[in-house]
Order: structure tokens, then sequence, then C-alpha cells
């Protein structure tokens, strides 16, 4: 999913569910390239205060995007690196600046141990890894008095 699709997913969402206990944000992976980085990044923040407003019961959780060896849209490939650490660190500081949780998959690399040939989704090694942070960090998030970081 790209960010542009978030606010109408969630809106059709709204409109045949309550709003969910938990809502965790896994994009922007496929806008690096599309988008200059500070555009992107002001776009999730941006989408962020967006799904507090309209969300105002339920724990929202930045998924930090994960590394990839091929970019759709990256004119330079070795800078993407570079542009992912800048927008997830970005990212980060203001979620956690704002009361929103956060999960990091610190173990996950570029590389084929943990994604499939095409260098951008995920083997089978590396959505193991993936699940497990993500249903740790929910585990962690609805208990009381948690870190709002996964892993801590």
């Amino acid at each position: 999913m790209r960010l542009a699709d978030v606010s109408k997913a969630i809106s059709t969402m709204l409109r045949y569910e309550d709003p969910p206990n938990i809502l965790i944000l896994h994009v922007g992976g496929n806008d690096i390239g599309a988008l200059p980085v500070g555009v992107l990044r002001n776009a999730i923040k941006n989408k962020f205060s967006w799904l507090q407003d309209m969300l105002p019961n339920t724990i929202l959780v930045w998924s930090q995007i994960l590394p990839r060896t091929n970019w759709r849209y990256a004119r330079e490939p070795s800078s993407m690196k570079a542009c992912l650490h800048r927008i997830n660190s970005s990212i980060a500081t203001h979620v956690l600046g704002s009361g929103v949780c956060y999960i990091k998959y610190p173990s996950i690399q570029a590389s084929s141990q943990y994604l499939r040939d095409d260098g951008v989704h995920l083997n089978d090694n590396g959505q193991e890894n993936f699940i497990n942070n993500l249903m740790n960090g929910i585990l962690l998030f609805r208990s009381p008095l948690s870190s709002p970081i996964f892993p801590v």
C-alpha cells in the first residue's frame, strides 16, 4: 500500500466497522524514490496527525520501513539506504513525541537471508521475523505502563 491510499482505506473501514483497538501503519517503502525524502517524511507525519484525529481511542503504531535491495523508483539505488534511515529515524522521533508507538526490525537486513529474489518482499525467514515483532509489539503496547517501542 502506498501512503496516498491510507486515508481512503481507513475511511472505508470506518463506514463498516467500529474503530480498531490498535492500528499498525506499515507504509512508505513503495513511496521511497517516488517522492522526495522530506515530502514523504512530512506526509507520514501528517497522516499520523490525521489518524489521531480520526481514531482518538485507538493505539496507533508506526511499523518502520524495511530495508530492500531493489527500490522501484530509485535512480541511485545505493542512496536508498540513507533515505530509509533518515525517514525511519525522523518518523520514530516524531511518533514517539506524539504518543504513537513504534515497532523496529533490527534483525531484518537487505539480504537474501530475509528477502525473496525480487529484493523487495520478505521470504519465509523475513516474514517470521516481521510477524514475530508485530505480535510481540501488540502484546507490549496493549499492556499498562508499557514501553512505546518494540523491541525495547
